[in-house]
């Protein structure tokens, strides 16, 4: 059968026949009361049909399905709380400061000069698009599936010991989360090259050192170019990365199921 019998089209990418008719799918499983669900383009649909809505394969995102439950981002990568009690974070304090998560260890006004660094649409105000916005990169910088086998639907068993070595010396290695500081001392901006100013806030990320800072709106990751979600980041060749384009430096990564690929043989896209 060749590709247009599995709703291909001769790019290898979904054919708009398939799209087209998996929304009618989707659609009829809802019911007629249920308002019609607006048509995803094309070059969105192939980009985010991954591990997601089981009837119409959209991203969560596309259907505004977020995070009911307040994450703290220690807990979903298994670190355990910091020792200095400055370095922790809660919702309690995130939510009276009026966002949906701070930077630890900053004052109220140190937090307003922090976030007056970001792109106004990036800042999580509570029930604002900023909080939406952080909801979205913690599912795609930290997927589930990279963070622990549990997740994962097919990894073969011959694996396992592969995927918990990759996880244990990332963890070890790469993966960590910086915080932000005041600056006592005019420093360099690693990924700019501007100054940053004496009081000013910038990011201190450990697994660079201590001397090495940026701006909060160049925190970054090499990869994507987003800003790296809680401050949570891999380093791999003294570069900045997300978990998500960090492991992929690492491994293939299937399309499809969107989980990390430790097996020798897989099939790659032309």
């Amino acid at each position: 059968m060749g590709l247009r019998g599995y709703g291909m089209n001769k790019r290898g990418g979904i054919s708009r026949e398939r799209h087209l008719a998996v929304r009618r799918k989707h659609r009829s499983l809802a019911g007629p009361e249920v308002e019609e669900i607006p048509l995803v383009p094309l070059d969105v649909f192939h980009e985010y049909h991954k591990k997601t809505c089981n009837s119409c394969k959209c991203a969560r995102e596309c259907h505004e399905v977020y995070h009911e439950e307040w994450v703290n981002v220690r807990d979903r990568l298994g670190f355990k709380p910091p020792v200095d009690p400055d370095k922790r974070i809660s919702r309690d304090r995130s939510n009276s400061e009026g966002y949906s998560w701070v930077p630890p260890g900053l004052s109220s006004i140190q937090i307003e000069q922090f976030f007056r660094n970001l792109p106004p649409d990036q800042v999580p105000w509570l029930g604002s698009q900023g909080e939406k916005y952080r909801d979205k990169q913690l599912m795609t910088q930290l997927p589930k599936q990279d963070l622990a086998l549990a997740y994962c639907k097919h990894v073969e068993p011959t694996h396992h010991s592969s995927y918990e070595d990759f996880i244990n010396a990332r963890n070890e290695i790469a993966l960590d989360i910086a915080y932000a500081k005041q600056v006592s001392v005019p420093v360099i901006c690693l990924k700019c090259g501007d100054s940053i100013s004496v009081n000013e806030v910038a990011i201190l990320a450990p697994k660079f050192g201590e001397r090495v800072l940026w701006h909060p709106a160049c925190f970054v990751c090499t990869s994507c170019s987003n800003l790296l979600v809680d401050l949570t980041y891999c380093v791999h060749d003294d570069m900045l990365y997300c978990e998500r384009h960090y492991a992929e430096q690492l491994k293939p990564r299937c399309a499809a199921c969107d989980e990390l690929i430790f097996s020798g043989e897989y099939t790659k896209a032309m």
